[in-house]
């Protein structure tokens, strides 16, 4: 994980940002290949199958670390 970026769209942050979809869809088109980013989200926002499909459109593999109610966290992979 030393070169792995973690991103948190959980929206626990106090700063205004767009919705956590839009947040996730940017943060995949920026990714270059061979780039991991860990992601915390919350599943009641963007649900799995929503994240599989932003990322298979995208050539990005994603890994399911953590799968509860209140968080979700894996790691994409740009292939």
């Amino acid at each position: 994980m030393a070169n792995e970026r973690v991103i948190d769209l959980t929206g626990k942050s106090s700063e205004c940002r767009e919705h956590p979809v839009l947040d996730l869809t940017k943060s995949f088109n920026t990714m270059s290949k061979g780039e991991k980013i860990r992601f915390i989200v919350d599943p009641s926002e963007i649900p799995l199958d929503v994240v599989e499909a932003l990322a298979k459109v995208r050539n990005i593999e994603i890994n399911v670390i953590e799968s509860s109610e209140k968080r979700l966290i894996f790691v994409a992979t740009k292939k």
